[in-house]
């Protein structure tokens, strides 16, 4: 009898032991997975990207997207990987950003780099890979896209190429060296027609059509952030988990406002905020699965000073109300 308590008492502290430790395992675990800003992110960049598996060829591919944007992409030897050109299968991916929606789930934005904000026509992310590696930025051939518009044949728009500098996103004239200046393609820009505006590149990665957002008198904005609020979130939340917008009403500005004043102060570029413009001021953090938002419906006026108090919301809720601001 005793050697049967005994065994049973031990037996007993083996599986509280390891009930112990399955609990501490899944504690970790749950810390491990709790959703913070770059997650978020990644999240909505896959759910959104469409991928296409293609085979080298020496004719053209066309690849139709969901939401009418077209990729042609010419026969022959269009991709190399570290200098020589691919062989075989290969996988394309693609995010397109034409609604409010799609710039705010990305955390990209409308913002120039010279210190300005554009109104887009649309931008996209291209990536190509074999065997899960990219290939070259360089394409050896023009590859050309096509971003639906509802503006009028003849209308003018700039072309330009994303960058990262000091780990925000901006954007950037595009090289003359990147972009195919004979046909529709001028000086950097491209005329819509047949309800498109078309135009062929030869690097991987960011470019977007749009125009300069200018309304006359601008001005400087400060925003100061209450509630729950995280660490300002630099480009796609790579560091930092709190974003601040301002989405221009009736105009695809989706201005980013990063430039701290201190840790819940944010200012505009200087003097960039056109004055008596509408629009609506948003912010939102996701940091250690909490999730946080604010909006408030503005007019710009001069040295403008806004206050958003962050409050608590669902992960459900912040993506029906980033999707309404498409409206």
């Amino acid at each position: 009898m005793k050697q049967l308590f005994l065994s049973l008492f031990c037996a007993s502290a083996l599986f509280c032991a390891c009930s112990d430790k399955d609990k501490d395992d899944n504690i970790d675990d749950g810390v491990d997975q709790l959703d913070q800003a770059s997650d978020f992110i990644k999240d909505n960049l896959d759910a959104a990207k469409q991928t296409f598996q293609r085979t080298v060829s020496n004719d053209p591919t066309v690849l139709t997207l969901d939401n009418g944007v077209k990729l042609t992409i010419p026969g022959g030897n269009v991709f190399t990987k570290n200098g020589t050109p691919i062989t075989g299968e290969y996988t394309i991916e693609i995010n397109t950003m034409l609604k409010p929606s799609d710039v705010f789930l990305s955390g990209t934005n409308t913002n120039y780099r010279g210190g300005y904000y554009l109104e887009s026509d649309g931008f996209f992310h291209l990536n190509v890979l074999q065997n899960g590696e990219s290939v070259d930025a360089i394409t050896s051939q023009f590859l050309g896209i096509s971003i639906p518009t509802d503006k009028a044949n003849g209308t003018w728009t700039q072309i330009w190429e994303g960058v990262e500098v000091d780990d925000q996103f901006a954007w950037q004239e595009a090289a003359d060296t990147v972009l195919n200046n004979d046909g529709r393609t001028d000086k950097g820009g491209v005329l819509s027609y047949n309800k498109n505006f078309s135009f062929e590149f030869k690097k991987i990665g960011w470019f977007n059509c749009d125009v300069y957002w200018s309304t006359g008198t601008s001005t400087t904005v400060t925003v100061t952030l209450t509630g729950q609020v995280g660490e300002l979130a630099a480009f796609q939340g790579y560091t930092g988990d709190t974003f601040i917008f301002f989405k221009a009403k009736d105009s695809n500005v989706m201005a980013q406002l990063y430039t701290k004043i201190n840790a819940t102060t944010v200012k505009s570029y200087d003097n960039s905020m056109p004055i008596d413009t509408e629009g609506t001021l948003l912010a939102f953090s996701i940091k250690d699965g909490a999730y946080s938002y604010a909006t408030k419906e503005i007019k710009i006026a001069a040295d403008l000073q806004e206050t958003l108090e962050l409050q608590p919301i669902t992960k459900e809720d912040i993506l029906v109300a980033l999707k309404a601001l498409d409206k």
